[in-house]
């Protein structure tokens, strides 16, 4: 069961739920082609299986974001749940809720990603990056909120 369902209240139901986009492993991946670079030589082998270890180490690292982010918004709150060692929660009202705002680069256009910025009245704003769809999880928070 998930954070967010775990702690729903009485009459509360999940209206959108999202999770992080698969891009966080795009340092793994990248790793990974820089290190195969370096098997074309004898002599670099080395530096490559290192890069290739480190990237191995980073796309354990992105898996774990991944599966322990959750980001939904029921009929009556915000709930963002991120990290599992150092968990990191928000619960918002959505009567409290000031302003949600997306910011997507032109990658992030392209690939349906961006950074949520979630602020809600008189409180400092929530940064969430690498959200799939941040577009969709706004107009869901923006309907809800009505």
């Amino acid at each position: 069961m998930s954070y967010i369902e775990e702690n729903l209240m009485k009459d509360e139901s999940v209206v959108y739920q999202t999770k992080k986009h698969w891009i966080v492993f795009a340092s793994s991946i990248f790793w990974v082609l820089f290190g195969m670079t370096f098997f074309l030589s004898k002599e670099t082998v080395g530096f490559g299986g290192f890069c290739i270890f480190l990237a191995i180490v980073l796309a354990i690292m992105n898996y774990i974001e991944l599966k322990t982010s959750e980001f939904g918004i029921t009929n009556k709150r915000v709930i963002i749940k991120t990290g599992v060692i150092k968990r990191d929660t928000l619960e918002m009202q959505l009567s409290k809720i000031e302003s949600v705002q997306v910011k997507q680069g032109i990658i992030g256009r392209m690939l349906n990603y961006g950074t949520l910025v979630i602020k809600g009245t008189g409180g400092t704003p929530g940064l969430y990056k690498k959200i799939d769809n941040p577009i969709k999880f706004k107009k869901v928070a923006q309907e809800a909120i009505q």
